[in-house]
């Protein structure tokens, strides 16, 4: 991320810092959503995979999509996983 325009010198190791710090807080919401969508009593899954590049080749990635109803809410609701 360049933020020189900004004068603003940030290193790409701190930028790194900064998100895993933030994916390591999110932990539990994102746990607790996990557990929430799988005690539906009904879900449908979707696994696509996807071209992931890794150093000198490309790698296949997968992308899990789960949905499911709460028919309280009469909506349909999404989770990527």
């Amino acid at each position: 991320m360049s933020t020189s325009h900004e004068g603003i010198d940030l290193d790409v190791s701190t930028l790194a810092d900064w998100v895993g710090a933030a994916a390591a807080t999110l932990m539990p919401l994102v746990e607790a959503i996990r557990n929430h969508v799988f005690a539906a009593e009904r879900i449908h899954a979707d696994d696509t995979t996807v071209p992931v590049l890794a150093k000198g080749k490309t790698r296949t990635g997968r992308l899990w999509t789960y949905l499911w109803t709460v028919p309280a809410l009469q909506e349909h609701l999404l989770c990527y996983g």
